[in-house]
């Protein structure tokens, strides 16, 4: 077998080399080699570091990607001169179940735009509920939120914006800011994303978000209280509305805080209002939601029928033990709207007094022009509220009189067919 050297050309340095060792300057020659020696592995030190350098930027970066299930297909942000931390903060019945479904459906796209997003199911029901029910020592040694932090490590090494979503965060305590968060979100400039929806309209939303949870399927317990009650004597609604949001992350970050309200009313592709307007250049995501409805996910529904169903339960005793609440409910209501044609508005009915109309009109119209003073001021602020007050009012911020109901024979037909429905006898 005859082995062939392989033809290269010859090194033009060593040529030279070779001619100094002719001369008879032996020791010239050998320094000269020495040197030689030593810029040739310089060389090769020097190429072996970039390469592994850049070996390791990659490596890293593919890390990056495997260890968080939220960045997806990231690539590092290398363009941004500033990042941006974007905190949505509800409040809730404002498009929140909306919002934090499509962070979900849009990550990759959000990805593009240099955003990283962390799972919203997740910040909502673990990361949202420690940070409100926890104290800081607690947080910190909480195996949920390290991996909370090192999620944002691994966006900050991506060069990656952030979004997260957590409606419970609006009132968070002071100390757990200042102790835990600030020096988590301390690498980005922190902004408070909220929602703006009127007053008036988002009273109801919130009382049906309460009280359908207080409802136990197959025991007695107190009754709903109208709405009407609620919306006259209870101190919720405007502790969890959007001013007061703003006004407590005021105190916690300072008057200098970034902020951000997408108001319902100005489209109601609440998406486009989002992606489109309240964030920085996330020009992939808007594109997609520009031309869509979004639709709200959590849609307001009666209660009047379940006031009725407990009254019945506990006053009348008309059902028997176990019997579930919320089946019977519904139950009514199809017999009630299908069967004889009628819904709730047929029902007698107690509304508000002329002084609390009054007092929820003034707060509702005091509460825009706060917040939203260009709109308040443009045909669609003012002039909008008070021409769709007293309509809305009469629909939605009155309550069935349960007394009149069971006690006028009118109803007894209704009661009965209910009844029969649910294999009661009478």
């Amino acid at each position: 077998m005859i082995i062939r050297r392989s033809k290269r050309k010859p090194n033009a340095t060593l040529i030279n080399v070779m001619r100094v060792l002719r001369r008879k300057n032996y020791i010239r020659s050998l320094a000269a080699v020495a040197f030689l020696i030593m810029i040739l592995n310089i060389n090769r030190a020097r190429n072996s570091y970039q390469f592994l350098i850049e070996t390791n930027v990659k490596e890293s970066v593919d890390e990056v990607k495997k260890m968080s299930p939220f960045l997806l297909n990231a690539p590092p942000n290398t363009d941004a001169k500033e990042l941006h931390l974007y905190l949505h903060v509800g409040p809730g019945k404002m498009a929140t179940t909306t919002i934090q479904n499509s962070l979900k459906e849009d990550t990759a796209l959000l990805n593009e735009d240099g955003y990283c997003v962390f799972d919203p199911v997740t910040m909502h029901t673990h990361i949202g509920h420690l940070l409100r029910k926890q104290n800081s020592t607690f947080i910190i040694g909480d195996p949920k939120w390290n991996e909370f932090l090192s999620f944002l490590d691994q966006c900050h090494s991506l060069r990656q914006n952030v979004l997260v979503s957590s409606e419970g965060l609006g009132l968070l305590k002071s100390a757990v800011w200042n102790e835990v968060m600030k020096q988590a979100f301390s690498r980005w400039t922190f902004h408070i994303v909220v929602g703006y929806r009127r007053y008036y309209e988002w009273v109801p939303s919130l009382y049906y978000q309460i009280y359908r949870k207080t409802i136990r399927a197959d025991s007695i317990q107190s009754n709903i209280p109208p709405i009407n009650e609620f919306v006259s004597n209870d101190y919720r609604p405007l502790k969890l509305w959007t001013y007061r949001y703003l006004q407590h992350w005021k105190k916690l970050v300072g008057n200098d805080l970034k902020f951000s309200i997408y108001n319902m009313h100005e489209d109601r592709n609440i998406l486009k209002t989002f992606y489109c307007k309240m964030l920085n250049d996330t020009k992939t995501a808007c594109s997609k939601h520009n031309n869509d409805t979004a639709k709200s996910l959590n849609k307001r529904y009666s209660l009047e029928y379940h006031r009725l169903v407990i009254e019945a339960n506990n006053h009348y005793e008309l059902l028997p033990d176990g019997t579930d609440l919320n089946k019977a409910a519904t139950e009514l209501e199809t017999i009630h709207r299908r069967e004889m044609g009628m819904n709730t508005r047929k029902f007698p009915r107690i509304c508000l007094d002329d002084d609390k109309f009054s007092k929820l009109l003034n707060v509702s119209l005091e509460m825009e022009e706060k917040l939203l003073p260009d709109w308040f001021s443009s045909e669609n602020g003012e002039a909008d509220i008070q021409r769709k007050f007293k309509t809305f009012a009469d629909r939605e911020l009155c309550s069935v009189d349960i007394i009149k109901i069971f006690k006028g024979e009118q109803y007894s037909n209704m009661w009965t067919a209910w009844l029969d429905h649910l294999g009661v006898e009478i």
